[in-house]
């Protein structure tokens, strides 16, 4: 099932509810129009393999082509559908999905008709698109990062080994978020997180700025505008970065320390780490000591607040677009919404005598670890959870009203 909820109120909105026919939900991904979703899940029961299926977000209606469903059916023993993600911008007939089968990706057009397919890699790690729609990426456990023309499907350009050539070298890949600018931002095994320029049209990137650490980069994400870096690192810390310089970073979290308990830190890897949505002057990480915790970015550091009541690994976290709430997801199968307290947030600021942030709503629907939380672009009206009990939950929020 996906369900909806009404996040100010508390109450799951059935008559939203959308039956998906299958036993496990490996992943959704929305439209950027809000009107459908794609999910990746196993396949029926008693039927080896994955499936994709599409649905009308507003009459729960699957969709399907002169009534049958156009997507193959992948079979176990061959290779399986693993996540699907939409282009942006695109819409109707010119609408886009690109699909991870097994080692390959295929490109799906708005009637659900194979573009193309390709086998970039050995098993594929990241995808995503350009912030224009024009480019695809992809990375995989082969130690390449390769850049597809939307259009043409046809490689335009790759980048070899850029995190040395053991297995899984790559941890993460992304292009910049700023418009008409084709940054890549990788993280590896290697310790390193590198930064790519390219022009669209060069057939290799040129190596623009790299960031040493002190353990394996878990993630490497821009902030919204482009400007900065910050890096989940195994070591319990993350580190932020100005995107045009690779010498001193702005800082980095501290290490738990028991004899400094007030200036925060993780106690084991940092699994996540988001920048706010407004600003880049706030970060939120979370860790697999079951904390999650938001950073003042100013000259150093600071810790501001503490999301304190998961009971287990904190595995993803995000701000919504207005920066008052925040969304995490944990192995102890929740997902919570917070009021992280900032100043101008609309309620009592964080302090040094009251740090906790404030719980606003337990999300109980998930049976098992939650791996990936969302706010939907524009007014965060809605979160996406995923869990590995197979489940994505949409739930129905609106921003809160001032003063709650």
């Amino acid at each position: 099932m996906i369900h909806r909820w009404d996040v100010d109120a508390a109450r799951e909105l059935d008559q939203q509810a959308i039956r998906v026919d299958t036993p496990n939900v490996f992943s959704l991904s929305v439209a950027p129009q809000g009107d459908e979703a794609a999910v990746v899940a196993a396949a029926p029961a008693g039927q080896p393999g994955t499936v994709v299926r599409r649905y009308n977000l507003d009459t729960g209606a699957e969709l399907t082509v002169k009534g049958k469903r156009p997507y193959r059916e992948s079979k176990k023993d061959v290779r399986q559908y693993w996540g699907a993600v939409y282009a942006p911008q695109a819409a109707g007939a010119d609408r886009q999905i690109l699909a991870l089968h097994g080692s390959r990706a295929e490109l799906y057009d708005g009637a659900a008709r194979l573009v193309t397919r390709t086998n970039p890699h050995g098993q594929v790690r990241a995808v995503g698109y350009s912030s224009d729609g024009k480019f695809m990426l992809t990375a995989g456990d082969d130690g390449t990062i390769k850049v597809w023309d939307a259009a043409s499907r046809k490689k335009v350009c790759q980048i070899v080994n850029p995190h040395g050539e053991m297995p899984a070298s790559i941890q993460s890949a992304v292009f910049s978020p700023v418009k008409q600018s084709y940054e890549i931002l990788s993280a590896g095994r290697d310790n390193w997180a590198r930064l790519w320029s390219w022009d669209g049209k060069a057939a290799e990137p040129t190596a623009a700025k790299k960031w040493k650490h002190d353990s394996i980069v878990r993630s490497a994400t821009f902030s919204h505008d482009g400007q900065r870096v910050v890096c989940a690192c195994e070591d319990g810390t993350a580190w932020i970065w100005k995107a045009d310089d690779d010498q001193q970073p702005i800082g980095k979290t501290p290490k738990w320390d028991p004899d400094k308990a007030a200036q925060g830190g993780h106690q084991g890897p940092v699994l996540t780490a988001a920048f706010s949505q407004t600003t880049a002057d706030w970060i939120v990480t979370g860790g697999e000591d079951s904390l999650a915790y938001v950073w003042s970015v100013g000259n150093q550091l600071t810790l501001h607040s503490i999301l304190k009541g998961h009971a287990a690994a904190v595995r993803c976290a995000a701000f919504s677009p207005d920066d008052r709430r925040i969304v995490t997801g944990s192995g102890d199968t929740f997902a919570k919404l917070w009021d992280p307290r900032l100043p101008n947030g609309g309620g009592a600021a964080a302090n040094a005598n009251d740090r906790n942030a404030r719980e606003l709503l337990n999300l109980s629907r998930h049976v098992r670890a939650v791996t990936s939380v969302a706010f939907s672009p524009g007014v965060g009206d809605t979160v996406l959870t995923a869990s590995s009990d197979g489940d994505t939950v949409l739930w129905l929020s609106k921003p809160a009203p001032a003063g709650n």
